[in-house]
C-alpha cells in the first residue's frame, strides 16, 4: 500500500488537521506568517499525524476528536521545528521538493521560524489540557534536543559504533513517533497495556524510519528524493550506512571515507555513494530497518483486528520500502 492509499483512509481527519495547522500558524508578524505559510503549504508525508489518527481509530475510533486532531497538529509542528533547525545546521538547500527556508529567508529567520513552531505547539498542548499528554510531549521534545546534541557531539568521530548511533536516533527521531502513539492512547483512555504496546510500536517504527532515511541519503541517483542528497556527509553525521562501511569496506575505501567525513565536502558524495553500495552498507541498513519494522509490528497484536490495525502495519511497510 502506498502512502497516498494509507492517507486516504483518514483523508477527512487529515483535512481537519491541515486546517488546524494553517489556522494555528498565523501570526501578526509578517515574517512569521511568510515562513510558516511556506512550510505548512509544502505539506510533507504527515506520517506522524497519520499515526495519531490510525492509532485513535484502531483503539475504538477517536472518541475525543478535537483533542486527537490537536495532538496530530502539535506533533507536526514539533517535527517541523526540528526540520527548520536541521536545515540550518546542515546548510541544506532542498526540503520537501522546494528550497529550504534558510535558503529563502536566511538562517536567522529559519531558526526563529522553528522556535515559532515550537512555541505554537506548546500553546496547543495546553488546549488539550491533559497532564499525561503534556508530560509525554514535553519528554519527547527534551529527548529530541538531547538526541540532536548527542549527534552533534559525535560529528566526524569515526569511532562512533552502531549502539551509539541507535541511542542517537532513539532520541532525535524515535521518541516523537513513540509520543505520537502513546499520547493518542492516553487521549483515547486506553489501558496501560495498550498504551505501552503502542508506545513500543512507535519507538521501533521511528527507529526503522530513521535508518531508512539514512540509507536514502546515500542514494545518489534517486528521482524520488525530496531533499538534498549528502546532507549527512556535509553535517559530519556518521549514520548506520557510514558506520558499516567504515567497518567492512576495503582499506582504501575506508581511508577515503575517513577523509570525506572529516572534510564534509559534498563534492565527495558520488564516490561515497559508490562505496556505500559496493561495501553492502546500503543493503545492511535496509536489513536493519526491516528488522526494526518487524519488531514494531509485533506490538500491534494487542489491538483488535480491524482495517485500522492493518493500516498501521502498512505504515511500517511503507517506512522501510520508500525512497523519499
Amino acid at each position: 500500500m502506498t502512502l497516498n492509499q494509507i492517507r486516504a483512509l483518514v483523508a477527512d481527519d487529515l483535512a481537519t488537521v491541515d486546517r488546524l495547522l494553517s489556522e494555528q500558524s498565523r501570526s501578526e508578524v509578517d515574517l512569521a506568517n511568510q515562513v510558516a505559510r511556506y512550510i505548512v503549504e509544502a505539506g510533507g508525508k504527515r506520517i506522524r499525524a497519520v499515526l495519531v489518527l490510525l492509532c485513535g481509530r484502531a483503539l475504538g475510533g477517536l472518541r475525543h476528536p478535537d483533542a486527537s486532531f490537536m495532538l496530530a497538529a502539535v506533533i507536526e509542528f514539533i517535527h517541523t521545528a526540528t526540520l527548520l533547525h536541521d536545515d540550518v545546521i546542515d546548510d541544506s538547500e532542498i526540503r520537501r521538493g522546494r528550497a529550504t527556508a534558510n535558503k529563502v529567508w536566511g538562517n536567522e529567520a529559519s531558526v526563529l521560524g522553528g522556535d515559532f513552531f515550537y512555541s505554537r505547539a506548546f500553546s496547543m498542548i495546553a488546549e488539550i489540557d491533559q497532564s499525561e499528554v503534556t508530560r509525554i510531549l514535553a519528554n519527547a521534545a527534551n529527548a529530541i534536543v538531547e538526541g540532536e546534541l548527542l549527534e552533534l557531539m559525535h560529528a566526524r568521530q569515526i569511532e562512533l559504533d552502531e549502539d551509539q548511533y541507535l541511542t542517537i536516533i532513539e532520541g532525535k527521531t524515535a521518541k516523537l513517533f513513540e509520543a505520537s502513539c502513546e499520547a493518542t492512547a492516553r487521549i483515547e483512555g486506553a489501558n496501560d497495556e495498550h498504551t505501552q504496546e503502542l508506545a513500543h510500536f512507535g519507538r521501533l517504527l521511528g527507529a526503522a524510519f530513521q535508518i531508512a532515511d539514512d540509507a536514502i541519503d546515500y542514494l545518489e541517483d534517486n528521482p524520488e528524493a525530496d531533499k538534498s542528497v549528502g546532507d549527512d556527509l556535509a553535517g559530519g553525521r556518521l549514520t548506520l550506512p557510514y558506520i558499516y562501511a567504515l567497518r567492512e569496506a576495503p582499506k582504501e575505501d575506508r581511508e577515503f571515507l575517513h577523509h570525506a567525513i572529516q572534510s564534509g565536502q559534498r563534492e565527495h558524495i558520488g564516490e561515497v555513494c559508490a562505496i556505500m553500495h559496493r561495501s553492502g552498507a546500503i543493503d545492511y541498513a535496509w536489513k536493519r530497518a526491516r528488522e526494526f519494522a518487524q519488531r514494531a509490528q509485533s506490538h500491534l497484536n494487542v489491538l483488535n483486528a480491524s482495517s485500522w490495525r492493518d493500516a498501521l502495519e502498512e505504515v511500517t511497510e511503507f517506512s522501510v520500502s520508500r525512497r523519499y
